[in-house]
C-alpha cells in the first residue's frame, strides 16, 4: 500500500481524469503538495476563464501531476536510453545493515544505550553517572566507552550478568573485524 503524499497526488489524478476539481484541490492542499496544488489551481483558473476546453485543461494537469510520480525508470518513451548505455556501471551503494555492519563506532554506541538501559533498570546509579559523564564529553573516543563499560560489569550488579552479555557480543564484533580500537586497548 503506497503511503501519505503519493497516494494523495493519485487520488488527486483520478479527481482530474474525473472533472472533480474541488477535490483535485481539497486532495493537493498541504504543505507536502503545494507544488501539486498550484498545477490543480492553474487548471481550475483555466477553466474558470474558459469552461469549453476544461476537460482538456484537467487532462494536462492529470499528467503533469503523474509525471511527478512516476518514476523516471518507469516510463516507455526511448528519451534518454542512449545516455543510459554509454553511462558506466555504477557502483553498488551499501545498504543501511551493510553500513551499519561496517561501522564499529555504531555498534559501541549500541552496546552503551543497552548498558544505560540495563543500569535503569537495576537502579544502577553509579553505572547511570558513568555513562552519562561520558555523554557529557561528545568528544570521548571510543576506546573510553569500552573501558567504562568494562569497569560497570566487573561491578556486583543486579545487571552484571546482561552487562558481560552485550560487552561479550560486542568483543565478539570487534574482535572479528580485527578492529584497530581493540588494537588501542590492548596497547593501553
Amino acid at each position: 500500500m503506497k503511503g501519505g503524499v503519493t497516494h494523495k497526488i493519485e487520488e488527486a489524478v483520478k479527481a482530474l481524469e474525473q472533472g472533480k476539481v474541488k477535490k483535485a484541490l481539497y486532495l493537493t492542499d498541504t504543505g507536502k503538495t503545494e507544488r501539486h496544488h498550484e498545477i490543480v489551481a492553474d487548471a481550475a483558473r483555466k477553466c474558470l476563464s474558459n469552461k469549453e476546453q476544461c476537460p482538456v485543461y484537467l487532462q494536462d494537469a492529470a499528467q503533469r501531476l503523474k509525471d511527478t510520480i512516476t518514476p523516471p525508470l518507469d516510463d516507455t518513451d526511448l528519451e534518454g536510453v542512449g545516455g543510459m548505455l554509454d553511462q558506466k556501471p555504477h557502483a553498488e551503494i551499501p545498504s543501511d545493515d551493510e553500513l551499519y555492519e561496517s561501522c564499529e563506532e555504531c555498534h559501541i554506541g549500541d552496546a552503551v544505550v543497552r548498558f544505560h538501559e540495563i543500569a535503569e533498570h537495576c537502579g544502577d546509579v553509579g553505572a547511570v553517572e558513568r555513562i552519562q559523564k561520558n555523554l557529557g564529553d561528545d568528544q570521548t573516543p571510543p576506546e573510553q566507552w569500552i573501558k567504562t563499560m568494562v569497569t560497570i560489569a566487573e561491578k556486583p550488579s543486579c545487571g552484571e550478568k546482561s552487562y558481560q552479555v552485550v560487552l561479550g557480543e560486542l568483543t565478539d564484533y570487534l574482535e572479528g573485524r580485527d578492529s584497530p580500537i581493540l588494537k588501542k586497548l590492548e596497547v593501553e
